[in-house]
């Protein structure tokens, strides 16, 4: 029993420790018809903070053609890009380094024409501008959003494991008595 316990143990601290590590990436890829990673852009931000409330995403795998999408519940008031330094640029019909394909309502679709001004860490990104909800300044805290999905995975497997130590070693002692 003693051995059984020992091994089911280690199996549950080595999933712990594997999960801790798997957090949710900070940035959404655009991905290749073969599933390789052609381009890694930073995540659309709300009001200048980090949220869930942006999808977006590829058109078609290996398309230069991305679409933005805002899904919270703020009066939803246009798109701007934000560069690397948090300056706001406003949407433009003449910018080189896109083309607006579609600006309906809460739907932006680009055409991203020069990558090197969209890549993370250093390249654009969007941001949605809205009135209501979401613009008091804090982070988006949802279960969703990437920086607080992680902590919490971390620390449930931190938890975990520190469990099962715990009952290995009382399991330990008692047998030792």
């Amino acid at each position: 029993m003693k051995k059984l316990l020992s091994v089911v143990l280690s199996v549950i601290i080595a999933v712990c420790a594997c999960t801790a590590f798997a957090v949710p990436a900070l940035a959404f890829s655009i991905n290749s018809p073969g599933g390789r990673v052609e381009h890694v852009v930073n995540d659309p931000l709300v009001n200048n903070r980090t949220s869930n409330q942006v999808n977006g995403n590829s058109v078609s795998p290996g398309s230069n053609v991305v679409t933005f999408t805002y899904t919270g519940d703020g009066d939803f008031k246009g798109w701007q890009l934000v560069d690397k330094n948090g300056n706001i640029i406003e949407l433009s019909e003449n910018d080189p380094s896109y083309r607006i394909v579609s600006n309906d309502g809460k739907t932006l679709t680009l055409e991203i024409l020069d990558w090197d001004k969209w890549e993370s860490p250093d390249g654009y990104t969007v941001n949605a501008v809205t009135a209501g909800e979401g613009t008091s300044g804090d982070k988006d805290s949802s279960s969703k959003s990437p920086g607080t999905g992680a902590v919490s995975v971390a620390f449930a497997s931190m938890a975990a494991a520190g469990a099962g130590v715990a009952i290995l070693g009382l399991t330990k002692k008692r047998d030792a008595e």
